[in-house]
């Protein structure tokens, strides 16, 4: 309860009272997971012990994601630009070896558009990126296969405007040290 600045207070589940003091501390909103309420909770929602959100759980937390492109740039670098309708930090990680991969992950999500299934690049460092949608889970998964045999440098930025927040990858391909 208590949405400030995409924090959350955090409460009990059996916490009746609303009230911003009877926090057990804060959670940054975009890292939460869609669950569904413990029984109890829905119980005392079904006989007002509770109050209702104004909105349901899923829609609290869920993020759009409005487009995914890929820039080539100058001096070899390369971008992932993912927009959200809100502000939105996402899951990354990566897979190093013969097949190495950038992976991003949405959580509560249903966003999924036809032609994010797999686009290729004119890149020379991000050969090709392919989304998947878990309708199960509502993740988003984008994947970015890069070539391999290189080394990179992945610089996470978030730009935010009057109507848009994307969150940005910018790679660039470096000299392994010896």
């Amino acid at each position: 309860d208590f949405l400030k600045d995409d924090w959350y207070a955090v409460f009990k589940t059996t916490e009746t009272v609303r009230s911003e003091k009877k926090a057990l501390g804060y959670v940054h909103a975009p890292r939460l997971f869609r669950t569904p309420l413990p029984e109890t909770a829905v119980e005392a929602r079904k006989k007002g012990g509770m109050p209702a959100a104004d909105k349901p759980p899923q829609d609290i937390f869920s993020v759009a994601v409005k487009s995914i492109r890929h820039k080539v740039l100058a001096e070899g670098k390369e971008v992932l630009l993912v927009e959200f309708d809100r502000f939105y930090v996402p899951a990354v990680y990566n897979i190093e070896g013969d097949s190495p991969m950038i992976i991003m992950d949405v959580t509560c999500t249903s966003s999924m558009k036809k032609e994010w299934s797999e686009m290729l690049t004119d890149g020379t460092l991000i050969r090709k990126i392919r989304g998947n949608l878990n309708r199960t889970a509502d993740i988003l998964r984008i994947v970015l296969y890069m070539t391999p045999d290189k080394d990179y440098d992945i610089k996470p930025t978030f730009y935010t405007g009057k109507d848009s927040k994307v969150y940005a990858l910018e790679v660039t391909g470096v000299t392994p040290k010896k």
